[in-house]
């Protein structure tokens, strides 16, 4: 009888192992799936970001702005430091300009 209870345990151990080893091998490979998932919308998200724009469009769209908003960036054009800063012929250096505008466009912030 002893026999047989120890054959018992055995067996309960090992459908346990088993049990556990299928349960390990679907939780690696649901964790693969989500590496491979992540990995690919980072790849899709760094391609969308450094893909080439559309040109003609672009220029479509910043054409429809200049007509429906004309004289826009007018003030910064002909504000006399601008002028100053931007004229080629003021510099007694040659740097590299550099104009950074942040804001809301449309907002005159």
């Amino acid at each position: 009888m002893a026999s047989r209870f120890k054959l018992v345990l055995n067996r309960a151990r090992l459908e346990q192992f088993d049990s556990f080893m299928a349960t390990s091998l679907v939780e690696e490979e649901a964790s693969v799936a989500a590496v491979h998932s992540e990995n690919l919308g980072r790849q899709q998200a760094v391609h969308a970001w450094i893909k080439s724009t559309d040109m003609e469009n672009d220029q479509e769209y910043l054409r429809r702005i200049r007509v429906a908003y004309p004289g826009t960036c007018s003030w910064l054009l002909n504000d006399p430091t601008f002028q100053k800063w931007f004229d080629k012929q003021s510099d007694t250096q040659a740097i590299r300009r550099l104009l950074w505008l942040n804001g809301k466009p449309g907002s005159g912030e």
